[in-house]
C-alpha cells in the first residue's frame, strides 16, 4: 500500500499518522442504502447525490440524485438503486439538506450501506472513510459504516440546510 502522512493538531500537540494513499482499486456501486439516526427527524438527509471519481476528486460524476426524501421512522432503512453504475475509485455522498435545516443544529445518520457489483481486484483491501466534519468521538464518520443501529455519524455543520458529505474508498494490498 502506498502510505502519505497526515499530520493533525490535537489538544497534546501535533502529531502524525499514515494512511493509505488514494489508489487505483476501483468497485461498481449498484445500490446503496441509508438507515436514519436514533432520535430526531429533522436531522435526517433530505437531498443528496452519490458521486464518484477517479482521478481523486478532482472532477465527480453524478451516480444517483435523490431530492425531498423521507425517512418515516427512527432507524428506517432505505435502498436507493443506480441506474447506470460505473467504477470508481472514490465515491462521495454529497448532503444538500436535512429534512427540517430550521430545526437541526446536525445531519445525522445511522448507517450508509453500499453494494457493489464486483469483488474488489485485491485479496485485502480496507475501505477508508472521511467527512466533511463529525462532532466527538461518539460520532465518527466510521460509526456510518460499523453496520451497529446503535450508533450513528453525525456532522453539525453551520450551513443553512446543515449540507455536508460522506466519502470512501477502498485502499488494496498489491497481490504477490
Amino acid at each position: 500500500i502506498n502510505l502519505h502522512q497526515l499530520n493533525y493538531l490535537t489538544d497534546r500537540g501535533n502529531r502524525s499518522i499514515q494512511v493509505p494513499e488514494l489508489g487505483k482499486l476501483t468497485r461498481t456501486l449498484t445500490r446503496y442504502a441509508i438507515t436514519s439516526g436514533g432520535d430526531t427527524p429533522e436531522k435526517d438527509p433530505k437531498d443528496w447525490r452519490l458521486l464518484g471519481s477517479n482521478d481523486g476528486g478532482e472532477t465527480w460524476e453524478t451516480q444517483d440524485e435523490r431530492f425531498d426524501e423521507k425517512f418515516d421512522a427512527r432507524l428506517q432503512s432505505r435502498s436507493f438503486t443506480v441506474t447506470n453504475p460505473m467504477p470508481y475509485a472514490l465515491y462521495r455522498l454529497q448532503f444538500y439538506s436535512v429534512a427540517v435545516p430550521a430545526k437541526a443544529n446536525s445531519i445525522q445518520l445511522a448507517e450508509i450501506e453500499p453494494a457493489y457489483a464486483d469483488e474488489p481486484g485485491h485479496p485485502q483491501f480496507s475501505m477508508i472513510v472521511s467527512a466533511r466534519g463529525e462532532t466527538g468521538p461518539e460520532n465518527r464518520v466510521d460509526k456510518a459504516f460499523d453496520g451497529d443501529l446503535g450508533t450513528k455519524w453525525m456532522d453539525s455543520s453551520k450551513s443553512l440546510k446543515r449540507a455536508s458529505w460522506v466519502q470512501w474508498y477502498f485502499a488494496g494490498k498489491e497481490k504477490q
